[in-house]
């Protein structure tokens, strides 16, 4: 079992390098719209090295060597047994999984109401497409921490557990496992969004991105772009990870153990997000958010990790939109 376990290991940085040589899009994400290269090639020859170009260009050489090294990595910590040891682990918590559910049930629900209400207002004309996502993204984050205040309270009321603990260790070291767990694991969520792309193409299942990625297409203002910027890099990292890592994640460990909580809050958190496009990846997100958070000890790990990956999608995807609308049709 050992044996095959080590030759899995192994094979995830070799089909991450095959993926990225055979792969279709210019960004190696494996979730990006694709770049027509008759297209690309055509505005080259017509305009040449407009700033959509080198700009898609660089990011593209740039995360072909993130991709170079998150393997060179990920064989290191492999190889030197890193992987294997056992995690030294963060405390466990007084709440049960059941206690963390009523949180996110609640969030659930609230989400659903947010949803609801700006799809009318949309299909009614009565909010542009790139300040209505603004606007809903901002309420959303509005209720997860508001659900995070009352989860915060009842914790405070019950157990005496105070949020601030989730803040106490290391910051400085937890912010350099952040980063390099997001090197070491980006073969990782390379292979599985190019897995998503070929069983798409095999079910002949339509592939959208989710709403808040679509939506950055219809970024017109530097204001606009400026508040995308804080709410992807910084607000929902923060947010996102204090729930579902500090207190769905810990809640499930206190019930079922590590590993099976590291699963179960992963697939929530991926659910949550709603795109058959970056189920996979994000699910590989959200196992890799719950290892760095044991092994490095602090929220903080997890918190930059998401923050960093956040970052370069974003920068990969807007890029990706400006060059697609000077193309030539």
């Amino acid at each position: 079992m050992r044996t095959l376990f080590r030759i899995i290991i192994f094979l995830i940085p070799l089909i991450a390098m095959l993926s990225a040589a055979f792969a279709e899009s210019d960004i190696p994400d494996g979730s990006s719209p694709v770049i027509n290269q008759a297209q690309f090639a055509e505005h080259v020859f017509q305009k040449g090295m407009t700033p959509e170009i080198i700009g898609i260009t660089v990011y593209s050489i740039l995360m072909y060597l993130v991709l170079l090294s998150g393997v060179i990595i990920f064989l290191i910590y492999v190889l030197s047994g890193s992987f294997s040891k056992n995690i030294k682990g963060i405390p466990t918590v007084p709440w049960k999984m059941v206690f963390a559910m009523k949180s996110l049930f609640l969030m659930i629900v609230l989400s659903m109401a947010v949803q609801m209400v700006f799809g009318i207002l949309k299909n009614h004309g009565l909010l542009e497409e790139a300040p209505s996502m603004i606007i809903q993204m901002v309420v959303s984050q509005m209720v997860i921490v508001l659900v995070i205040c009352a989860f915060a309270y009842d914790a405070y009321k019950k157990y005496s557990w105070k949020i601030i603990e989730l803040f106490k260790n290391n910051r400085k070291k937890a912010f350099l496992s952040g980063f390099a767990a997001y090197l070491g694991c980006y073969p990782l969520f390379f292979i599985l969004g190019m897995l998503t792309k070929a069983l798409a193409k095999v079910l002949n299942f339509r592939l959208d991105l989710q709403p808040v990625v679509s939506s950055i297409k219809d970024i017109s203002s530097a204001w606009q772009l400026c508040v995308y910027i804080v709410l992807f890099v910084i607000i929902a990292p923060v947010i996102e990870e204090i729930f579902f890592r500090g207190i769905i994640y810990r809640g499930c460990k206190s019930s079922m153990g590590v590993w099976p909580a590291a699963f179960l809050s992963a697939f929530l958190f991926s659910a949550i997000h709603t795109s058959f496009l970056g189920f996979l990846p994000i699910f590989g997100l959200g196992i890799a958010f719950a290892y760095i958070y044991e092994k490095a000890g602090s929220l903080c790990a997890p918190i930059f990790f998401h923050a960093l990956y956040n970052a370069v999608s974003f920068t990969g995807a807007f890029l990706l939109y400006q060059l697609l609308e000077v193309l030539p049709e």
